[in-house]
Parts: C-alpha cells; sequence; structure tokens
C-alpha cells in the first residue's frame, strides 16, 4: 500500500515510518529540510517537503497514495497573534480531508491529542473535554471534531488515534529527550 505521513519528521512521525517501513511504500511529507535535522536522516522511502496549510501542496503530496497518516502538529510557545496552530492543526486537516476525499483515499489514520489523561489518573475519551484552553489543546479537540464530521458527511473512514504516553524504547526516551525509568 502507498502511504503519506503527514509530520513524518516529528516524534511521532518518526516511529510512524519505522514501523511502516519495510511493508508499505512510503511518501514522507514535512515542512522543510530542517525538520528531518533533530532525528537524523531517514531513507525508507520518498520525501516531500511542504505547507500543510496550502491546499494545493496536500493535494499534490496525496496523488497516487492510497492511504493517510496524518501525524503533522504545531506545538509549542504561542504568542496571542500566532496562527500557526490554527494554520497547521485546523486548515491543515481540513486540507488533508479534503484533497483525500476528492482522491478518493479512504484510508486516514489522524492522530489526536496526546492530552487524554487527568493529573489524578482519569482518563479523558472522545466524550469528555479536558479542562484545557491553550491553542494546543483546542486545535487538537477540533481536529477530532473535524475527523467525525468528515466520516459523518463523506462517510470517509478516519481512525482517531490518542496516544498518552508517548516513548522511544529503542532510543530509551521519552518525548523531549527525558530518560525512560524503570518499572
Amino acid at each position: 500500500m502507498k502511504v503519506v505521513v503527514f509530520g513524518a519528521a516529528g516524534w511521532v512521525g518518526r516511529a510512524i515510518l519505522e514501523n511502516l517501513q519495510g511493508h508499505h511504500e512510503i511518501r514522507a511529507f514535512d515542512m522543510s529540510p530542517e525538520s528531518w535535522q533533530k532525528a537524523g536522516p531517514w531513507t525508507g522511502g520518498e520525501i516531500i517537503h511542504g505547507d500543510i496549510s496550502d491546499y494545493d501542496t496536500v493535494d499534490h503530496a496525496l496523488d497516487g497514495q492510497d492511504a493517510i497518516i496524518h501525524a503533522a502538529v504545531y506545538f509549542g510557545a504561542y504568542d496571542k497573534d500566532d496562527q500557526a496552530p490554527f494554520q497547521i492543526n485546523l486548515k491543515g486537516l481540513w486540507n488533508t480531508l479534503e484533497a483525500a476525499r476528492h482522491g478518493n483515499i479512504n484510508h486516514i489514520v489522524h492522530i489526536g491529542s496526546c492530552q487524554i489523561e487527568h493529573p489524578q489518573g482519569t482518563f479523558f475519551d472522545a466524550d469528555i473535554r479536558r479542562p484545557d484552553g491553550s491553542p494546543y489543546a483546542i486545535s487538537k479537540r477540533l481536529q477530532e471534531e473535524m475527523c467525525r464530521q468528515f466520516h459523518e458527511a463523506f462517510n470517509q473512514s478516519i481512525a482517531v488515534l490518542r496516544p498518552c504516553s508517548i516513548i522511544d524504547s529503542r532510543l530509551g526516551m521519552a518525548k523531549g529527550g527525558a530518560a525512560l525509568q524503570p518499572g
């Protein structure tokens, strides 16, 4: 199967690439060559760069593909005038789902919010909202709603995965570079 991975150079994206490699034909999409510097080079398929908030760029990335894994996300420090969380997280996903619909790509996986565990140990499901007003939390929640809307409106097959603790046991580290602890 030909699979395009959006956000391929990120923490989750690199893990996805490693798991797909050798089993599928992969097209890895991220914003720039600099995106790959932190984790090092990847040579398991085609790499393309572009702005996920540009519809034509996304449509081109989907050309000839059978499936999509959407892991692109903007997170980090936000300024009150920062449009990036909304352009990348919302417009980028809308572009992906809309271009997939027009391209008849019906195998879609979206990486939803990583904010699924309450500090007291309670897990949030799709119907419980985490009390967080950050642009990341709001845009990730809206992404999940967008996936639901596209499924209900256009019968697209979309799986939303909500990972909790993201670790890389091969490297012995958690997201952000913290060392894994025993137990």
